[in-house]
Parts: structure tokens; C-alpha cells; sequence
């Protein structure tokens, strides 16, 4: 069966549906997945040297070494280059905390391959810096970028990529190159305003603090669940009706809304509670809210 392209609409989902059936693939719960891959994140962010860095100068000094034929970043050479940025910086980095570089490398390594890519890089490792949401956005609009003016809409699927793999599982992976284009377009689609098939910078940090205020509106105590914010912990949300491929599961936070297709979000009474952050950020949980909704006997669709 063809893999590239996008089929549309009802086509997508048959296609889906009989790619299921043809290779016995059953539902899973991709936010069981997602929460293994990113609990250890959060753990690292509140005691990592790297929240005394300054977004703008990380992401820059990290980004350098994706640039021409290189696109990874090995797991050696990343705790070489976190070594000599503390040193350029004139910071001292104890022997211990030192260490924790290690950890922080294999926390954002979603392909578990011993390698970064820069969606990795962008969507993982911005988190664990310093600098408000604004900043943040901004200099992962930079690593995006490439110098450039605008961020090409195949760009943002290499941001999404590292998150879509992980919320699939090896028994399911002939899904992942149908799943990331269906996401990237569910994604791209809530960003942009003028569907040039390009994100601007204004209309990236637009997206952001959209999110910003439905975290302030959520209730006072939202912050102190969240310590490092970045572009990946924006739109929090209070219950989530969530339907992954066939499983249907409601996790409460901070607002009430329902999650099924574009354009279908809606958003209801405000509560105080926040452990939708518990996840993580905004932008993989984006890419949960964007995978397609499946009945659990797949071979209905099939048909």
C-alpha cells in the first residue's frame, strides 16, 4: 500500500482503518506512552544546570551542531557541548550536577537511538531552559527557521515527528508515516492564520500565548505545576474526552473540553485544578488530541 501523500478526510481514515486490519494492529492508549516519555523530563527540569541558561543562547548553541550534512547530535557529544557552554558562560558545574547532563540526553531522546534530531532538540530540550513562554517560542521559531523569515510547514513535521513516534508503539509502526502528516496538518492548521503552508513568527507566538492565557484563566495555582514552560506547554485544558485509536479516556485538568476533529474544540466552565500539566506540554498533547479517532474492532473500517 502506498505511504505517501495524505489520503483525505473519510479516504484517510479508510485507508487507516484497513492498514489495521491488514497488519493486526489492535488500540493502544498513546497517552500511557507519552507519560513514560515525559515524566522523567519533569523530574530532571527542576534540579537541571541548564535552567540557569537563557533560552535563546541554548537552543542557539546546541542548534549549531544540526546545521549543513550533520542532523543529529550524539549523546557524547552532547554532554561535551554542555560542558563547554557552562565553561563560556563562566559558570561553575559541580561534578554531580555534571552528571545530570546524561540523563537530560536520554529524557528528550524519544527515538531512543543515542541521537538528537532537532524536533528532539526543539520540542524537548527548549523546556529546560530559562526565559518566559515568549522567548521560549521565539527561539524555537529560530532552530526552525534556519535564519529564515518564516517556518515551511514540513518543518513543523519534523518538530512533531519525535512525539508521533513515541505515542506509537513498534507493533503499530507501519501507521506512523500515514499518522505524522494527518497530525502535522491537524497542528499547522490551529497555528496558522493565512494557510500559506508557512508559520510566521507572530502567528507561532500567537499560538503560545493564546495558551498562556487559558493557563492563567485556569486558576492561580496553575503555575507552580509547571515550573519550566516552553512552546510545549501551552493550551491547558481541564477534562479531555480523548479517543485514541479505539480507547476512550477522560483525564481531568483545568477546563472542560471536548477533543475530536479540527475545528470541533470546545471549551466550557474554568476549574482550579491543573494535572493535565502532569503530561508535560501543550504540543504533544496537541499531537494526542489530533490522532484520529478508531473504533476498537478496526476491521469495521475495513470494509
Amino acid at each position: 500500500m502506498a505511504m505517501t501523500g495524505l489520503p483525505q478526510a473519510a479516504g484517510f481514515h479508510k485507508t487507516l482503518g484497513q492498514m489495521m486490519y491488514q497488519y493486526s494492529v489492535q488500540p493502544w492508549d498513546p497517552k500511557v506512552l507519552l507519560q513514560a516519555s515525559l515524566q522523567r523530563q519533569q523530574e530532571l527540569q527542576k534540579s537541571s544546570p541548564l535552567r540557569f541558561i537563557q533560552v535563546e543562547d541554548g537552543l542557539q548553541f546546541y542548534g549549531s551542531q544540526l546545521g549543513g550534512v550533520i542532523n543529529t547530535l550524539t549523546r557524547e557529544k552532547f554532554v561535551e557541548m554542555s560542558q563547554v557552554l557552562f565553561r563560556q558562560k563562566g559558570l561553575h558545574l559541580p561534578v554531580e550536577e555534571a552528571r545530570l547532563f546524561y540523563d537530560i540526553f536520554d529524557s528528550i531522546d524519544l527515538y531512543k537511538n543515542a541521537t538528537l534530531s532537532i524536533g528532539e532538540l526543539a520540542g524537548g530540550l527548549s523546556s529546560f531552559f530559562g526565559g518566559t513562554v515568549e522567548a521560549k517560542t521565539s527561539a524555537v521559531f529560530e532552530l526552525l527557521a534556519g535564519g529564515g523569515e518564516q517556518v515551511p510547514k514540513a518543518r513543523l513535521h519534523e518538530l512533531l515527528k519525535p512525539y508521533v513516534w513515541c505515542m506509537v508503539p513498534p507493533h503499530a509502526e507501519v501507521l506512523r508515516p500515514i499518522l505524522l502528516p494527518h497530525v502535522a496538518e491537524e497542528i499547522y492548521s490551529d497555528m496558522t492564520l493565512s494557510g500559506s503552508g508557512y508559520l510566521t513568527r507572530a502567528e507561532m507566538q500567537r499560538w503560545a500565548q493564546r495558551g498562556t492565557f487559558a493557563q492563567t484563566q485556569a486558576g492561580p495555582n496553575a503555575a507552580s505545576h509547571c515550573p519550566s514552560q516552553s512552546l510545549t506547554e501551552q493550551r491547558t485544558q481541564s477534562v479531555w474526552h480523548f479517543k485514541w485509536l479505539g480507547r476512550s479516556t477522560t483525564a481531568s485538568t483545568s477546563c472542560e473540553s471536548t477533543v475530536s476533529r479540527r475545528g470541533s474544540r470546545t471549551t466550557g466552565t474554568n476549574h482550579s485544578n491543573l494535572t493535565m500539566l502532569e503530561l508535560g506540554a501543550t504540543l504533544p498533547r496537541q499531537v494526542l488530541s489530533s490522532l484520529p479517532t478508531l473504533p476498537v474492532r478496526s476491521q469495521a473500517l475495513a470494509k
